[in-house]
């Protein structure tokens, strides 16, 4: 069992990456996004935070060759009363792309469809969670060669009790509290016990539910988008928060569709 967790885990998190993005704003790594598609639409979904409406004329997603220039329409949550968006308790942010832009995005990655999201997610023990993005920290910038060689982060988490942290006081079913322990990281990928990165660059990466179903094969394994990572404390670093992927629907069915 334990191997098959491991090589589980493993096969969700290249599955997933295939469907997260890197942002940048001009040359400098800003967070990560998650692509989806709904009703034939195609939209980025990050956290507020990253991509603010000053931010798009000029942001940016690397696909391994080229840096492809964000175009399409960006709702994001409104600004609290005291217009800081660190004090925004739902923190999102989506583009809905144009065709151009979709069709060059799609080279390179996947959006992934309204059946592989959970909007109705219930926690549950037989699950594990697992959050993959693009840290800051980890991310090489040669800007005299216009390489970019970022690392991504694959991290296996646990829902974790809000009393046990200082967190903001969210509406309930809002938020995902979850467990990260730098110290005390599983490294998907290598499947060592690492030191983790800063999150700064998580946010606007996507959260994922995987049933352990040990009786079908790991690529039948139906792993579901069920949350956007917003939130990381720096003053105490072993929880991280995401918001509700049914709020992301809730946003594009008011905003978008039409």
């Amino acid at each position: 069992m334990k191997d098959y967790i491991s090589n589980q885990l493993q096969y969700c998190g290249n599955k997933a990456m295939g469907s997260t993005c890197q942002l940048f704003y001009k040359a400098t790594p800003i967070g990560s996004g998650v692509l989806i598609e709904i009703k034939q639409e195609q939209y980025l979904v990050s956290a507020a935070h990253v991509i603010e409406p000053n931010y798009i004329e000029s942001m940016t997603i690397p696909n391994g060759e080229i840096l492809i220039e964000l175009q399409g329409l960006l709702v994001t949550t409104a600004l609290p009363l005291s217009q800081e968006r660190e004090d925004d308790k739902i923190d999102l942010g989506i583009i809905k792309l144009n065709k151009a832009c979709s069709k060059e995005i799609a080279k390179r990655f996947r959006f992934i469809e309204l059946n592989e999201i959970d909007y109705e997610h219930s926690f549950l023990t037989s699950h594990q969670y697992m959050f993959c993005g693009y840290p800051n920290e980890t991310t090489v910038v040669k800007n005299m060669e216009m390489e970019i060689n970022p690392i991504p982060l694959k991290v296996r988490t646990k829902m974790t009790n809000k009393e046990l942290f200082i967190v903001p006081d969210y509406a309930i079913g809002t938020k995902w509290i979850l467990d990260y322990d730098r110290n005390k990281q599983i490294n998907i990928s290598s499947k060592n016990l690492e030191h983790s990165p800063l999150p700064k660059g998580i946010s606007g990466a996507g959260l994922w539910s995987i049933p352990c179903t040990p009786a079908k094969s790991i690529e039948d394994t139906d792993i579901r988008l069920i949350g956007i990572m917003t939130d990381y404390f720096e003053l105490q670093d072993k929880v991280v928060c995401a918001t509700n992927i049914k709020l992301v629907l809730d946003i594009i069915k008011k905003k978008f569709d039409s």
